[in-house]
């Protein structure tokens, strides 16, 4: 089985400090909207024989992500509240 590892290599740009209050898929926006090609995530084991692709970008990452968000609102789960 494989499992996802965050690449170590930084994003090609400077990336100004992030905000304590933003939420992950909004720091994850931001950087896909600066630099949508470069890689977000990666295969631990990139033995492509049970998958596709071995690495997302961060506008791969942010499509998926989107596309579960609104499997999940669909189908009636919504935003806890604490």
């Amino acid at each position: 089985m494989n499992s996802l590892v965050f690449d170590k290599e930084p994003p090609p740009f400077a990336a100004p400090p992030y905000a304590r209050d933003e939420l992950l898929h909004e720091m994850l926006a931001g950087t896909a909207a600066v630099s949508a090609g470069s890689p977000a995530l990666r295969l631990a084991d990139p033995d492509l024989s049970s998958c596709r692709r071995s690495r997302l970008t961060y506008g791969e990452l942010v499509q998926r992500s989107t596309q579960i968000a609104c499997f999940l609102r669909a189908k009636g789960i919504i935003r806890g509240i604490e």
